[in-house]
């Protein structure tokens, strides 16, 4: 059985990751292009058809005198999925650390494919999901699926019906480059895997943590970078990304994560010999996390 929650503390703050569905299924789209010889060994499967746990959620940061949401889930329509363990039970999650969606005042999307924006609204397509809640998204993302640009992406209807209550409501602020959410959350443009992907800096009494959106659907894209979904809209574009993510969390020494690993992943980045080597983090050796719930693969 997945776990469907998990916590840490990162300096004075309480960052939650909380599922909305785990599947679990083949991920060989993952590494787009790059023969299974050689990507199977290294993420430590025995072929191509291999079974991964893919989560789907959010991460929430509480402790700052707000509650911050990145990423509102795949939403309703996970409760008819079969596939999905616990889908469609964020909202349930929320509730099991003390948030009902009233508390939330910041939402900030990493991205708009269905399975980040899910909540936004409620079940009845109309209700907003927070709504006292400012939805952070880059401009670049946001006209890139409210315009024509999208008209042929599958999930542009989807989106749509998600973000266009949020406009009507006054509730988006957008940005168009490296952005201070609050004094804790920065938002770094990292796209690639979409026009307007970015990425979260979390900092609090001098540590440091980065969500990573989908920069990395497991921790080996972290060491290579060109092993690329097959979803990512501009390759050479998310190159750049994830190696500009990777030579940050290498230079602040960040806690590294992101919501489609299983609850909890954390690790760091160490730069050898000219490459980039992901190391998991043992809570008890590391003085910067307290009250660590030990990750557990799924």
């Amino acid at each position: 059985m997945a776990r469907l929650s998990g916590s840490f503390r990162l300096g004075r703050l309480t960052i939650h990751q909380l599922s909305d569905g785990v599947q679990r299924a083949p991920r060989a789209s993952w590494f787009n292009g790059i023969d299974p010889s050689i990507w199977t060994p290294i993420v430590g499967v025995t072929d191509a058809d291999a079974i991964f746990s893919v989560n789907y959620g959010c991460f929430v940061i509480t402790g700052d005198s707000h509650v911050t949401l990145i990423d509102t889930g795949y939403g309703s329509p996970g409760r008819e999925r079969a596939d999905f363990e616990g889908g469609g039970m964020m909202i349930e999650r929320l509730a099991e650390v003390g948030i009902g969606p009233r508390d939330v005042e910041v939402v900030v999307q990493t991205h708009l494919h269905s399975d980040h924006c899910g909540w936004l609204v409620e079940e009845d397509g109309v209700t907003l999901g927070f709504p006292n809640a400012m939805v952070y998204v880059h401009e670049t993302e946001l006209k890139y699926w409210t315009t024509a640009l999208s008209d042929d992406n599958k999930m542009s209807a989807f989106v749509r019906s998600r973000i266009d209550p949020v406009l009507r409501a006054g509730r988006i602020t957008t940005f168009d480059r490296q952005f201070e959410v609050s004094t804790a959350v920065t938002a770094l443009p990292t796209p690639g895997h979409t026009p307007g992907h970015c990425s979260v800096l979390v900092t609090s009494d001098g540590a440091q943590a980065l969500l990573l959106g989908d920069v990395a659907h497991h921790p080996i894209h972290l060491e290579h970078h060109n092993w690329l979904p097959r979803i990512d809209l501009d390759p050479p574009e998310s190159i750049r990304s994830r190696a500009k993510m990777a030579a940050l969390a290498v230079e602040t020494d960040a806690l590294v994560t992101a919501p489609h690993m299983p609850i909890l992943t954390l690790g760091r980045l160490r730069r050898r010999g000219g490459q980039y080597r992901y190391v998991a983090v043992e809570a008890p050796a590391d003085p910067q996390i307290t009250g660590f719930d030990e990750p557990q693969m799924a």
